[in-house]
């Protein structure tokens, strides 16, 4: 089982699964997307395919020819691309807080409250700089304040959350880390009008053969 994180996030955001998969028996990862935390940081490759591709080259490098994905947030739109890009290499597929990449457009295009929801912060993302400077600004704080806002009260006020949010801070101020955790944001919107949104869209369409 391969464990992908969200936004903001790196691999330290699902060292609990990741325990107790491997206690249940399963050879389980858990791994910083590239360009977050300790991956690679090149300046391309933030589009669906490349990410998914990833991925799947890891199962492989890993002595494995498939195996079922876990994705939160943005690490479940890489794990539906991988389902759609490379399916004989995924067995099965968990996505938490990630719809499907196309029922997130209809939502964004169709659906007013959720495009207010989505639109905004999307295309606040498309600036150059400025969401940098906000990821950055003050040692990362806001980091820590979106992990605030996608957690149970009770936890926030434990030892693990104040580690967990301080590594993540860490993680962030990374050299390349604010910009390029950005570039697959980007390009998710930047690809709409282009050739290559299309044929992601193509690539992620129709019902997956697996569960």
């Amino acid at each position: 089982m391969v464990l992908i994180h969200g936004l903001g996030g790196i691999w330290w955001t699902m060292r609990k699964p990741l325990v107790a998969l491997a206690e249940a028996g399963f050879h389980a990862v858990a791994v910083d997307l590239r360009g977050h935390g300790d991956s690679d940081k090149p300046p391309r490759g933030y589009d669906g395919w490349t990410l998914a591709s990833d991925i799947t080259h890891l199962i492989r490098a890993l002595g494995h020819t498939s195996a079922v994905i876990v994705g939160q947030g943005e690490g479940g739109f890489v794990a539906w691309t991988a389902a759609y890009h490379r399916p004989r290499a995924v067995r099965g597929l968990v996505v938490v807080g990630s719809p499907h990449p196309l029922a997130t457009r209809h939502a964004a295009i169709r659906d007013r409250a959720q495009r207010r929801a989505l639109v905004p912060r999307l295309l606040a993302d498309q600036a150059p700089r400025l969401p940098e400077r906000r990821l950055t600004t003050d040692g990362a704080a806001s980091v820590e304040a979106m992990l605030r806002d996608r957690s149970a009260p009770a936890w926030q006020d434990t030892d693990d959350f104040r580690e967990t949010a301080a590594l993540l801070r860490q993680a962030m101020l990374i050299p390349k880390a604010a910009h390029l955790s950005l570039e697959s944001r980007r390009w998710m919107v930047r690809s709409q009008l282009r050739p290559d949104g299309r044929d992601f869209r193509r690539t992620v369409s129709g019902v997956l053969d697996q569960p």
